[in-house]
């Protein structure tokens, strides 16, 4: 497959949200190695031909400094969170929640700080490293679905607690407030799969985007259904 057959292949499946939700589900329900890679190697067969790729930037000091923000933000949450995992603190269901939400916080943290001043660091691109940067967002994603859901959980615990203490207890007592956990983490399987695009890490503009391209007549990504 030349590039503008891949080009023209890419556009037919993204014409509507609904071409590209049947699109995902039918590689998801076929448990395929689409599964975790979506359409984004397919724009390889557009961005990458020819011996042509999208260069990566090395920055040993940018990588190198979000690498030591995460390490140094995880040694001052660490011990806040071996004191909140403790009793009498964890006897309480907020703090079993803010013990979930810390450490889906750092997780996320890996994902979106370390990891990016890995790539940074070491230069990554769309074209040399390209599945290594699709399964690691997914992950991300999951991760970060994971961590925002959990927060909705912990404001609804709070919220109830304040409006009727009896109503909390029953909810959140004891090792109830452990199964709270569980809509989050669907929910974050969810997010791993191709429900959602994931973005990719742009070594040169420091960021992730949605976007693998910025040049001049480049194709723009557009296989997404929920944006």
């Amino acid at each position: 497959m030349n590039s503008s057959e891949a080009l023209v292949a890419v556009n037919t499946t993204t014409e509507s949200p609904a071409a590209a939700f049947a699109h995902r589900f039918y590689y998801t329900s076929n448990f395929t190695w689409e599964y975790l890679t979506f359409k984004y190697h397919d724009y390889r067969y557009v961005y990458c031909v020819d011996d042509v790729t999208i260069a990566g930037e090395q920055s040993y000091l940018i990588g190198g400094f979000y690498i030591f923000l995460y390490c140094f933000f995880l040694m001052l949450s660490i011990p806040s969170l071996i004191v909140i995992s403790r009793p009498p603190l964890i006897n309480h269901a907020a703090y079993k929640l803010m013990l979930s939400v810390g450490i889906m916080d750092n997780v996320v943290g890996f994902f979106f700080t370390f990891l990016a001043g890995v790539y940074t660091y070491i230069g990554t691109n769309y074209c040399d490293n390209t599945y290594l940067l699709i399964i690691n967002r997914h992950l991300a994603h999951g991760a970060y679905f994971i961590y925002c859901s959990l927060v909705v959980v912990l404001a609804l615990n709070r919220l109830i607690e304040l409006k009727s203490s009896p109503l909390a207890r029953r909810l959140f007592s004891g090792r109830r407030c452990w199964l709270w956990l569980i809509p989050p983490v669907v929910y974050g399987v969810v997010g791993t799969t191709d429900w959602d695009l994931p973005t990719i890490w742009n070594s040169i503009y420091l960021v992730y985007l949605f976007e693998i391209d910025f040049h001049a007549d480049s194709p723009p990504v557009t296989d997404w259904y929920c944006f």
